[in-house]
């Protein structure tokens, strides 16, 4: 799955390189290190594996929070429904998130990049975050029933899942 979202987000790279290319080699860092997080989280000593339902969860939700109004995440109670692209649900360009490197170095050269040069740019970047939301919904099993179920492993969920959820992993 990582290698997946690095592909996507070097071919959206690739095309505004020149533009952009302090930037956009700092941001690549910061991007990925999302998902670097929560693989190292999830590879922890102890078993986590009860904590993968909720990390999958928290991921999906930063990635639409980069692009997507705040609005129109809290009014899904399920991630999963959430209209992520549809243009009219997403940030209007000037709080996109491109990162503080990119978001300086536009503000620093303003003279230098042309507006349609500016809006070709945003539009991969939600491109980019559109691809990435996508290629999570899937691949992540966010309504597998294995995964839900064993949630009851996590400590601070195990009091609200019913008792059905422990026979239907016993059962697999």
């Amino acid at each position: 799955m990582r290698k997946e979202i690095v592909e996507i987000y070097r071919n959206v790279c690739l095309k505004y390189n020149k533009l952009l290319p302090a930037p956009i080699d700092k941001t690549d860092g910061a991007i990925l290190q999302q998902f670097s997080q929560k693989i190292s989280s999830l590879n922890a000593d102890e078993s986590r594996i009860g904590f993968m339902n909720q990390e999958m969860t928290v991921l999906l939700r930063t990635f639409l929070g980069k692009f997507v109004k705040a609005r129109v995440i809290q009014s899904h109670q399920d991630l999963t429904t959430v209209p992520y692209s549809d243009a009219g649900n997403q940030l209007q360009d000037n709080i996109l998130a491109v990162g503080l490197y990119t978001r300086t170095y536009m503000v620093d050269h303003t003279d230098d990049i042309s507006p349609p040069v500016l809006a070709r740019f945003f539009k991969s970047v939600r491109h980019f975050y559109t691809a990435v939301v996508a290629k999570m919904l899937a691949k992540f099993p966010f309504k597998g029933t294995v995964v839900c179920g064993l949630a009851f492993l996590n400590p601070s969920t195990r009091g609200d899942l019913p008792s059905s959820a422990i026979t239907v992993v016993a059962r697999r």
